[in-house]
């Protein structure tokens, strides 16, 4: 036997990071405007295992699934039949990353209770806790997900689903960096670094703490050699969507326009052939 043969083995993964959503408009705004970040409602219980209370807060992040076509059904049901899908090379220049999934009675996550509790003791002790400590530890929680759990969706419930096989992938920028000088900027005057659940389910608190965060400066960009796939709903808006792609002359230049209406497939198409 060749020692030298390469193992060939089945991918639970892609090359490609895709981005859903549940309209047109939507996309086309991803097309003109790129990546913009929003507070999204997360669930945090699992850090205290013994509590009774939910723990909600929402996080400004762009979401990204790291899945072969074959096995975005699902996510097309619950997140829209509308999409983009980029380069994973794109984001990882980006610093997108994947999430930590866990569950409550999870090694990791008695860690880190553990590495909280042990500093916040300490600081009750002693001095103050460093800035830098909290910091460094909302990083973490930033990419924290539940293994599985109850999910709500444009009023639609979806109990215990298993977020495990979304394979997310997260980018989350930066409210409040290191450096002082930064920090003066005034991109970040009256940002916030995350919303309560009240704050969240306020609708004008929401909207202008998402106008916030939606600054050109916390944007991610991204170039048409970067876009594998625009993703419509049916075949039959596929015109429409080059249409709308030619209306967006002040961006791309006409080879760009041409490489971008070459990427769009639909929904229905991934469902019969993949």
């Amino acid at each position: 036997m060749n020692s030298s043969c390469p193992i060939i083995t089945d991918t639970i993964s892609s090359n490609t990071l895709f981005h859903f959503t549940d309209s047109v408009d939507k996309l086309i705004s991803i097309l003109t405007n790129e990546f913009c970040p929003r507070y999204c409602l997360e669930d945090f219980s699992l850090i205290e295992p013994h509590s009774s209370n939910k723990i909600e807060l929402a996080i400004p992040m762009v979401s990204f699934c790291d899945l072969p076509l074959s096995q975005v059904r699902t996510h097309l049901r619950i997140y829209g039949n509308y999409g983009i899908g980029l380069r994973k090379d794109w984001g990882k220049a980006n610093g997108v990353s994947p999430v930590l999934y866990s569950y409550r009675e999870s090694s990791f996550l008695d860690h880190l209770r553990k590495v909280i509790h042990e500093n916040l003791d300490e600081g009750s002790r002693n001095e103050p806790l460093n800035p830098k400590f909290y910091r460094r530890v909302f990083g973490i929680l930033s990419f924290l997900k539940q293994y599985e759990g109850d999910f709500k969706r444009r009023d639609q419930d979806y109990p215990n689903l298993r977020f495990y096989n979304e394979r997310e992938w997260r980018y989350v920028p930066d409210t409040i960096p290191e450096d002082l000088q930064q920090r003066q900027r005034p991109e970040y005057k009256d940002l916030s670094e995350c919303l309560i659940s009240e704050e969240f389910n306020d609708p004008i608190t929401l909207q202008e703490n998402n106008r916030r965060i939606a600054q050109d400066f916390f944007r991610i960009k991204f170039q048409p050699k970067d876009i594998k796939y625009i993703i419509v709903a049916d075949e039959n808006e596929i015109g429409t969507m080059i249409h709308s792609i030619h209306d967006i002359k002040d961006k791309y230049s006409k080879d760009d326009l041409d490489l971008l209406t070459s990427r769009i497939i639909s929904s229905q198409q991934i469902k019969d052939d993949f």
